[in-house]
């Protein structure tokens, strides 16, 4: 009895991210595209003394430390629910943990 309530509270929301990804891939291209303007010039990154060139922290601008702990992302305040895929709702975001066995 647990599951199917579990399974019928997702459902909506596994049905609205198919059809928000499927309507994505439908739309197809058009036939005159028209160009992408030209990227805006940036201010090239200073080296890094005793560097032989620019990392590839500096060259993308990202932090290199790498991804935030598990307890950092997913705070106190979220707000999860379980079922296919386990969602949090922390402020005004969204995080999916999808279970390895459906990847």
């Amino acid at each position: 009895m647990h599951t199917a309530k579990i399974l019928f509270r997702s459902l909506p929301m596994v049905l609205a991210m198919l059809t928000w990804s499927l309507a994505g891939q439908s739309q197809g291209r058009p036939k005159n595209p028209t160009p992408n303007p030209a990227p805006a010039p940036t201010a090239p990154v200073p080296p890094v003394p005793g560097a032989a060139g620019p990392n590839a922290a500096q060259l993308s601008g990202r932090n290199a430390t790498g991804p935030k702990p598990y307890g950092e992302v997913i705070t106190g305040k979220a707000k999860t629910t379980k079922g296919l895929f386990t969602v949090h709702k922390v402020d005004d975001k969204y995080y999916f943990e999808i279970p390895d066995a459906l990847m």
